[in-house]
């Protein structure tokens, strides 16, 4: 009996040994290790990925590049910001940086990712599963490059319609159209900082500052602030007057008691009979 123990002992000793060897010998990819040794850091951007899944190691990659992105695009909407804040009068800095910075945030997001692709995936012994997402920083340069001078053609063209029809509702919401577009364009800039660093701005036929959202933000609002509206409502239906007002007012327009201003709201409330 005890040379059957003797022999189980020595047979799960030899097992156990062999699985050890095994799991020694596990070759872990040169990019898991550092992705710099596979992809070098001057021509891609890359980030190791990992999780319980294929799918969650593939989303931690891409996780990481647009965390890369992000701190490239905030700093770019600072500098924005303290540029447009210099621009306004030295009383009103204050509450105005206060007020834009509660309006204006900006960050780009996975569908935003140009460009990019999991080149890489490795499943470990212990069952951990590794991506790595790469971006060629040449070609996603280029990419961000040609969105962003779209952006500026699109700026261009829609603060010519905004300069024609000053004061007006036309004005207005292509100014408002202008500042959305402005914000792809900071997302875009940002991108492009972190792929090329020596990357020129991108030019348009108008200053720097003026393709800046947060700029276009404050042109906005001063249109609306010189838009007058009278809102006239029905006197059965009074009570909802301060709901319209409000929104009007959230978006800076100047709220009038005048019914000769330029624009007026007629609301007309019709009550149905209720159905039995």
């Amino acid at each position: 009996m005890s040379k059957l123990v003797l022999f189980f002992s020595f047979s799960a000793f030899i097992l156990t040994s062999l699985f050890a060897a095994k799991v020694k010998k596990e070759e872990v990819p040169l990019w898991v290790q550092d992705p710099s040794f596979v992809y070098a850091t001057n021509e891609y951007l890359s980030n190791l990925g990992q999780g319980k899944t294929q799918k969650e190691a593939e989303t931690d990659a891409l996780s990481g590049l647009v965390a890369i992105f992000n701190r490239s695009i905030a700093s770019s909407t600072q500098a924005s910001l303290s540029y447009s804040v210099q621009q306004s009068e030295e009383s009103a800095k204050i509450e105005k940086s206060k007020d834009l910075k509660q309006n204006v945030k900006i960050s780009t997001n996975m569908d935003d990712l140009i460009g990019v692709e999991i080149r890489e995936h490795w499943k470990s012994q212990d069952g951990t599963f590794y991506a790595l997402a790469i971006i060629e920083k040449e070609k996603g340069a280029r990419l961000y490059r040609e969105k962003a001078s779209d952006c500026i053609s699109g700026i261009d063209e829609l603060l010519d319609v905004v300069d024609a029809n000053k004061g007006t509702f036309v004005g207005y919401f292509k100014c408002r159209e202008a500042f959305n577009k402005s914000q792809r364009l900071q997302v875009y800039k940002g991108c492009l900082a972190v792929l090329d660093a020596s990357a020129r701005g991108i030019s348009g036929r108008r200053g720097e500052g003026e393709y800046s959202d947060v700029a276009l933000k404050v042109k906005a609002d001063k249109i609306a602030k010189n838009i007058e509206i009278f809102v006239d409502i029905s006197p059965d239906a009074k009570k909802i007057k301060p709901h319209f007002e409000k929104i009007f007012s959230k978006y800076s327009f100047t709220l009038s008691k005048d019914t000769s201003a330029r624009y007026r709201l007629s609301i007309q409330l019709e009550l149905d009979e209720p159905i039995e």
